[in-house]
């Protein structure tokens, strides 16, 4: 309640009746907990506030917030794009402090990264491929990356050929086999740097 009264005469008096006060909050609406971002892609962080926050400084921590990085300080747009660092961790927090008042802030859930990676579906260990005809190698990835390089080998990995240098990451490379005789053929897909 706030009281006024007349500074001359204290019988004069008006009081108001019973109001709330908020203090300033910043919730944070994305990451969630059962998030899992990849490594070199780009996410939203997003929030929303109560109160008067003109600018907010942005951190994360991949150790359970025993130690924080600053991503920057900007104007409170409520959301920053964030590319993802090179630091696969399951234990990963977002802060938000308000650059006025560092009592007005907010940690986000836990999360995950994790690094790209590529998951070869063709051939597999049940394929009998014929030397000289063509035939789909296929794969599925998590990560951001444009190309890739193949290669193969006849020898079960101990040596390693070029099927092409670099070519579109685009899931799927018809190869025509060279001509070989091996029960040890196996195909590698990589990140091309």
């Amino acid at each position: 309640r706030i009281v006024i009264e007349d500074y001359n005469n204290s019988a004069v008096t008006e009081t108001t009746e019973v109001f709330t006060v908020k203090p300033q909050e910043i919730y944070i609406t994305y990451p969630i907990s059962t998030d899992t971002f990849i490594v070199g892609r780009d996410y939203y962080i997003t929030w929303y506030n109560e109160g008067g926050v003109d600018s907010v400084e942005v951190q994360y921590s991949v150790n359970g917030g025993a130690d924080w990085t600053s991503l920057g300080t900007m104007g409170n747009t409520k959301y920053y794009k964030w590319t993802i660092p090179n630091y696969p961790s399951d234990n990963v927090l977002v802060k938000l402090l308000d650059t006025k008042n560092s009592n007005v802030n907010v940690i986000s859930d836990t999360f995950t990264i994790i690094k790209p990676s590529i998951a070869i579906t063709s051939p597999d260990s049940l394929s009998h491929w014929i030397s000289g005809r063509g035939y789909y190698i296929t794969w599925d990835y998590t990560g951001k990356f444009n190309n890739v390089k193949l290669t193969y080998s006849t020898n079960n990995g101990t040596n390693w050929t070029s099927i092409v240098n670099s070519t579109a990451n685009s899931q799927n490379y018809l190869w025509t086999l060279p001509t070989f005789d091996t029960d040890s053929a196996v195909v590698r897909v990589a990140y091309d740097t």
